[in-house]
């Protein structure tokens, strides 16, 4: 028994530490939620942080009803802000300043939610476009992330409103439209006379920057196609860029230049 209360002992002292008062008036220590949001798993109290969070899992509130959470709602759009997106991913990380992980161009095979990580709340859009994340945490600035295949945008709410819900601008919850707005895919489209794909990614709100030829920084490549006409040889669709810059031919030897 004694050699018992000599092992736990060290242990409580220890749990008491974590505890102990760091002479600023509260009852976590240096690094703790009540200084950075950090983990403590022993400093949670009535009505304080849940038991093991960390970053903005700690701003989380309990509005003491199980009926009421502090929520946001919104509808997430084509980057044109028009077209409501279904089955977008919607999140917060735990961390209030994200380092979002990258997303590797080319074909993959992944899930939808495969480059989530650390997230406090998730959720998905309707058929409608319309999210609904509940118990976020109530800070002001709040991250939140827009993703849905390889299309990612990091958005930012000013205000969340504790035990209520807030409704996010519809201006900002869409996808983005350049790149500095956020991720968007690298595409090659070739051009065709009798429907013009180029021009459709052009209609949804991608900025006209993001369009260019293989090798440029350009997040759509455009290669020459041709249009095809009964009984004719095949015609060559438009075939250069605003510059004069000529689109590389959509065929095998021409498509093996697209960077």
């Amino acid at each position: 028994m004694r050699r018992f209360l000599l092992l736990i002992l060290p242990a409580a002292a220890l749990a008491f530490a974590a505890c102990g008062d760091d002479n600023n008036g509260d009852d976590t220590s240096d690094g703790g939620p009540g200084d950075d949001g950090g983990l403590c798993l022993t400093c949670a109290q009535e009505g304080g942080p849940k038991p093991g969070c960390v970053g903005l899992g700690c701003k989380q509130v309990d509005c003491g009803d199980p009926n009421v959470k502090t929520t946001l709602t919104g509808t997430v759009y084509d980057p044109a802000g028009k077209v409501p997106v279904f089955n977008a991913i919607v999140y917060v990380t735990q961390d209030p300043d994200p380092k979002l992980p990258d997303i590797t161009d080319g074909a993959s095979c992944d899930r939808c939610d495969a480059k989530i990580q650390n997230a406090v709340v998730v959720t998905s859009t309707d058929t409608a476009g319309n999210f609904t994340l509940k118990d976020v945490p109530v800070v002001d600035n709040l991250p939140v992330v827009i993703q849905i295949g390889k299309w990612r945008r990091l958005i930012r709410i000013p205000t969340v409103q504790s035990c209520k819900s807030t409704t996010v601008d519809k201006t900002i919850t869409r996808l983005p439209r350049n790149s500095t707005e956020g991720h968007i895919p690298r595409m090659a489209v070739t051009t065709g006379a009798a429907d013009p794909l180029q021009c459709l990614l052009h209609k949804v709100g991608v900025d006209d920057s993001e369009f260019g030829v293989a090798g440029s920084n350009a997040r759509i490549h455009l290669y020459q196609g041709g249009g095809f006409k009964a009984g004719a040889t095949p015609t060559l669709a438009s075939s250069k860029m605003d510059d004069n810059t000529a689109f590389p031919p959509a065929t095998a030897s021409g498509a093996t230049r697209r960077s």
